[in-house]
Order: C-alpha cells, then sequence, then structure tokens
C-alpha cells in the first residue's frame, strides 16, 4: 500500500511512503524506475506518513508516527483506582485475556506482526508465533485450550488455531482468504470471523475443530463478539443509510434482531459484558477515550472508565466481567529529516 509518492530532482528514482503488507508500518522506500529495483530507506516499527523534498533532493522530510503504550487494569466497581501493569513495545493489534490471568497480544517483532503471551504484571513474556508471516488479532477459547488468529504464513489471511500454552498443534480453519477478527463462541464449538471479499466484509462461521465455512451474513458486517448465552453475535452493522452502527444477530444466521446506533470508527471493538446482555465499546466524548457500556434492550449508555488523558486502542474483559484490561497510550507525530539516502 502507498501512502506518498514523491520524485527527485534527477529523475532517476521514485521515493515513496509505503507498506509491505496492511499490518506492516509505513516506511519510505527508494525505488529505481530504469529496473524497478526497491530499497528501503527506513526500517524501524514506526510509520512515516508524508515525503517532502527541498529543490536539490539532499534530504527527505516525514512525519514519523510514534505509537506509545502501556497495559492497565481497571476494577469495574472502582475505576477511578486503575493502574498501569506493564508497558508494549511497537505496533501491536488486539489484546486477549485468558482464564488463567494472562494476556495474548499481537505484536511488532522483528520484520512481522507475532502472537505473544505474558502475565497481566508483564512478566513471563513469550513469543508463540515465530518466523511465519504476520499474525494478529489472537482471541482466546472460553476454555483457555487455545487461540484463533488470522495469518498470511501460507500468503494470504486465514483464521487459525494454536494451543494456548505454547503456541503448538497449528492448524488451518479457513481457506478462502481475506479471512479477520475471529471470535470465540462460549460452547467453544464455532468461530466466527470477518471474511473480506470485493471490499464488503461479511460475517462467517467455522467450527473449532475445522470444516466447511458457513456464511452468516449477505451485507456489510464487520467485527464480530459473540454473547455469553451464545445466543447473539454483536458486529458493526448499517443501521441506516450510509450510517454504521452495531447489529444484533442472530449467531445460528438471520436478519438482525435489533439495531444499536453506537458511533463506530476504525479498529473499534464492540464486545459483549461477560454474564449480561450489555455491550461494552470504546467512545471518544471531549477528546476523551473511555469505555462505555450499552445494554441491549434499554437503558442510557454508561461511562465504565474515567480516564481525563490519552487513547484506548484495545481491551478486554476478565472471564467474570469484574475487570477491564486496556491498552493505552498516544499516536505521537514527530517532523524528521533523513540525509544521506542514496
Amino acid at each position: 500500500m502507498v501512502c506518498r509518492v514523491a520524485w527527485p530532482p534527477d529523475g532517476q528514482a521514485l521515493i515513496l511512503s509505503a507498506a509491505e503488507h496492511p499490518t506492516s508500518p509505513f516506511q519510505i522506500w527508494n525505488v529505481t524506475l530504469a529496473d524497478g529495483q526497491t530499497e528501503k530507506i527506513t526500517n524501524d516499527t514506526e510509520d512515516y506518513y508524508g515525503i517532502s523534498l527541498p529543490s536539490d533532493g539532499t534530504k527527505i522530510v516525514s512525519v514519523q508516527r510514534r505509537k506509545n503504550s502501556t497495559i492497565w487494569v481497571a476494577q469495574v466497581m472502582a475505576p477511578a483506582q486503575a493502574r498501569q501493569v506493564t508497558s508494549v513495545v511497537g505496533q501491536s493489534y488486539g489484546l486477549s485475556g485468558t482464564r488463567d490471568g494472562k494476556l495474548v497480544f499481537s505484536s511488532q517483532t522483528g520484520g512481522n506482526l507475532n502472537i505473544l503471551s505474558m502475565s497481566i504484571d508483564g512478566s513471563e513474556k513469550r513469543q508463540l508465533t515465530l518466523n511465519a508471516g504476520d499474525n494478529y488479532h489472537p482471541a482466546v477459547s472460553a476454555d483457555g485450550r487455545f487461540i484463533y488468529f488470522s495469518s498470511d504464513r501460507t500468503g494470504t489471511f486465514n483464521i487459525w488455531r494454536m494451543n494456548a500454552e505454547d503456541g503448538g498443534a497449528l492448524a488451518q480453519l479457513t481457506n478462502g482468504g481475506g479471512d479477520f477478527f475471529p471470535a470465540c463462541s462460549p460452547d467453544n464449538k464455532w468461530v466466527i470471523y470477518e471474511h473480506q471479499s470485493a471490499g464488503v466484509p461479511t460475517l462467517w462461521k467455522v467450527s473449532a475443530a475445522g470444516g466447511e465455512a458457513v456464511q452468516l451474513t449477505e451485507q456489510y458486517a464487520s467485527m464480530p463478539a459473540v454473547s455469553s448465552d451464545n445466543r447473539f453475535i454483536a458486529s458493526k452493522y448499517f443501521i441506516g443509510a450510509n450510517v454504521r452502527g452495531i447489529g444484533i444477530l442472530p449467531l445460528a444466521g438471520g436478519a438482525p434482531i435489533k439495531l444499536l446506533p453506537i458511533a463506530v470508527f476504525e479498529w473499534q471493538r464492540v464486545l459483549w459484558i461477560p454474564g449480561q446482555q450489555a455491550l461494552s465499546y470504546i467512545d471518544i466524548r471531549n477528546g476523551t477515550y473511555n469505555i462505555w457500556s450499552q445494554a441491549i434492550d434499554s437503558g442510557e449508555p454508561k461511562q465504565l472508565t474515567n480516564f481525563e488523558t490519552g487513547r484506548i486502542f484495545s481491551y478486554d474483559w476478565s472471564p467474570d466481567g469484574k475487570q477491564l484490561v486496556l491498552e493505552r497510550g498516544e499516536l505521537l507525530n514527530d517532523v524528521v529529516e533523513i540525509t544521506k539516502f542514496r
């Protein structure tokens, strides 16, 4: 994917801001026009947006975006006592809690996204995927045995399963490509996921043991979550003409039973609160990121956390619904100059 293009004065090459994969950071590249050879000018975990070249072509000016984030734990009954427990290095995509109090998350390690696990205090960190494409948005099964995730290790993104303990016993569950955001049913029988085809995401499900996938929606539906009673899916959905909100759909398939005007934005995941017929979601009000809840049948939205600064990138519930684990931080933009790049 190409973000920006600049033409040096000598006309012999192009300077690009581009990403190798959808999950890769945007880096700056030099592309020689004569032979099409590409060379990375930057090679790190930050994003570089925009390219400006002076008339003599001796330097590149770009905007470097850095993500600084930390992991926090918040007790639902005492949100003011939220505490930071550890930091996250590099880009991250997805966070999931386990039954034994550990965290599973995707983070940039080396040149790829990999899935790691660690204790909630940051200790016992271990890498579960290695040298096998990009792997992200892990989801832990309700019984804690397996991790489901999206990976392009065979060339296209499909849903995979591995042991939660050591990353072993790998199994590929889907084969069509364009499969993302797995969510596990509480009875451990199904994995619901988003399939991207012809630019329109739809929801599908596949047996947790593998088998033929079943299509659940025909129109736009994205980033599913399964209710605690194993009956419903919540997902991003069109609730009106060109208006996105949240649709509540039967797990067995069929039309939505309810449409909720919850504001959604890129990468935002809506989750079911364990043991409740209510959803939780990230909301931004007056520039402040917090977790809010919304009952399915009635009631007004309720604010669950009271952070006054920082963004919330991802979060998950403990199995008992008593605490939240959150990845919080900032996106920092710095203007940088790059010289001697050719």
